[in-house]
């Protein structure tokens, strides 16, 4: 038998209470992820609790343990806050009621975890056995967040929704919380005290090769005269070490959360900037001043896309909804649901019809005149992104489960699946004619394929971290990337070679977009800012 060296989750919650939401949001998703393994096997746990969870030395890696107990277990848990041996804190209603349980009983419990993680407590204290399986049942737990208001909105909604009485009403698989997990957790890691880190450090050796260069040019200009200037006109005109210094011509700061998505209007006078705070911000760029806020969503939008004749404004959020704008006017035109968070979203090259993909995999067209989808269908895991072709016949999409897909636009069935990356994939684009796509994703690469066979024509390691956005220029000549590194980064479209590393933001980067000649590149990021660059 392996014997696991560390301590249970229980003993860590005895002598620490509440724990930092950097390490709830990590022992929940690697929970989550073992539990998704077992429900793929068709092995639900039951009893899932403090106890059952180790924490492995000597980075505290997570197991889970005692598979396949009785169905209703007794929690022996007694403790100086007044609960009494055989309270089961952590059960899921239906397990309290004797009634059928499932993997989304399993779920349950884990939210019950992720609950006393956070608060210190468990959801459904009480001074007996009888007292605590009747809250379980009957009443909702108290709000995280009065208990902890340092618990982000986005932590205690998901627990909320972990804890509902109801398993229908619940997240729907262990799969789909661990990747909800993972991906706050990759927020997470780029926080202002680490990525500017890393670009205070480019920069510093930025600085000193460029002092060395200006030595060595300095001497060979004293030893060798006009031979050292065509040196240095050389060495300009190279663009070698394809690092920018070039100032954004905007930085258009909203101070209200990260921007998940950037557009630019046909005009390319008008920015639109996607915040956390569901709000959309317009901004003149000539003036760098906002137009318009629109206060749109319930929560995070992750996506804002203009018409192609700049008219109409779509836009989608956590909250499940696209909706649909007049710019000129303060309320939405058209509402479209899905039955969860929208990440993926794009007009079609006619712009009578929309393409969106949500976190549970759904994928729909929706006609701009009608609440009834076109088409829909089902792909596994998570949809972070959609792209669709110049003529408008495939949609690609990419996501959670490691896989672009092509699609026929109008039926929604599969062409071709795009196999290689080794995560998630956050951003696809097609280029001017449709027959390459990029993608880029978890694992650091860009790759461009081939549409027609579905064959990768090249590939490089794109950035330090997660790429969180690809997009194609409109001559197809370049690609723009953005990632969890800080940085946005220039390529040439066909060999892959850098053409400029823009270091501007402070953290990392999650959109971004050219206009609609390609002379302007706008970026997006967790630092609450929209910065611009003129593309030479």
């Amino acid at each position: 038998m392996q014997v696991v060296v560390g301590e249970s989750l229980e003993e860590r919650l005895s002598r620490e209470k509440k724990l930092p939401i950097r390490e709830i949001v990590r022992i929940g998703m690697q929970a989550a992820h073992g539990l998704a393994a077992a429900h793929a096997q068709n092995l639900i746990h039951r009893d899932i609790k403090p106890g059952n969870i180790l924490l492995e030395s000597p980075h505290d890696r997570v197991k889970l343990t005692d598979f396949g107990l009785a169905r209703v277990m007794e929690d022996v848990k007694l403790t100086h806050t007044g609960f009494v041996p055989g309270t089961p804190l952590y059960m899921a209603p239906e397990q309290a009621m004797g009634e059928a349980t499932d993997h989304r009983s399993d779920i349950f419990s884990l939210g019950a975890v992720l609950y006393e993680m956070c608060a210190g407590q468990p959801p459904f204290p009480g001074n007996s056995s009888l007292a605590i399986l009747k809250q379980i049942v009957e009443v909702k737990h108290r709000p995280l967040r009065e208990l902890n208001p340092a618990v982000p909105e986005w932590l205690a909604g998901t627990i909320d929704r972990l804890l509902a009485k109801k398993p229908a009403d619940r997240i729907q698989s262990s799969a789909h919380l661990a990747e909800l997990l993972e991906f706050q957790w990759a927020l997470m890691k780029t926080t202002s005290e680490d990525v500017p880190t890393v670009c205070k450090i480019e920069a510093r050796k930025r600085a000193r090769r460029n002092r060395w260069i200006a030595a060595a040019v300095g001497a060979v200009f004293l030893g060798f005269g006009l031979l050292g200037g065509m040196f240095l006109a050389g060495r300009r005109g190279s663009g070698a070490e394809g690092v920018s210094a070039a100032a954004p011509l905007a930085v258009l700061g909203a101070n209200a959360g990260a921007v998940w998505s950037v557009a630019f209007d046909p005009t390319s006078e008008t920015v639109a900037m996607a915040v956390e705070d569901g709000s959309i911000r317009l901004w003149d760029l000539p003036t760098q001043s906002i137009r318009t806020t629109i206060n749109a969503h319930r929560g995070n939008i992750w996506s804002a896309r203009y018409s192609p004749d700049g008219q109409l404004l779509a836009t989608a959020g956590d909250d499940g909804l696209i909706k649909l704008w007049k710019t000129s006017e303060p309320e939405a035109i058209r509402t479209f649901e899905h039955r969860n968070a929208v990440r993926g979203l794009t007009f079609a090259p006619d712009g009578q019809t929309l393409f969106a993909g949500d976190r549970e995999g759904g994928l729909r067209v929706w006609s701009l005149e009608s609440a009834t989808p076109l088409a829909e269908t089902q792909q596994p895991g998570a949809v972070y992104a959609v792209a669709v072709s110049p003529g408008g016949e495939t949609l690609a999409t990419g996501g959670s489960d490691k896989v672009v897909r092509l699609w026929n636009a109008k039926s929604l069935t599969q062409k071709l699946p795009l196999e290689g990356h080794s995560g998630p994939v956050y951003g696809v684009s097609f280029d001017h004619d449709g027959h390459r796509l990029a993608s880029a994703g978890w694992d650091k690469t860009i790759r461009v394929w081939d549409t027609g066979n579905g064959q990768v024509v090249k590939s490089w390691p794109g950035h330090d971290g997660d790429i969180w956005a690809i997009a194609y220029s409109p001559d197809g000549k370049q690609l723009a990337s953005g990632g969890t590194d800080g940085t946005v980064k220039l390529w040439d479209a066909e060999s892959g070679k850098p053409l400029a590393t823009y270091l501007a933001h402070k953290t990392g980067v999650h959109a971004v977009a050219f206009n609609r000649d390609g002379s302007l590149l706008g970026a997006g990021g967790r630092d609450g800012a929209v910065r611009v660059w003129k593309i030479e």
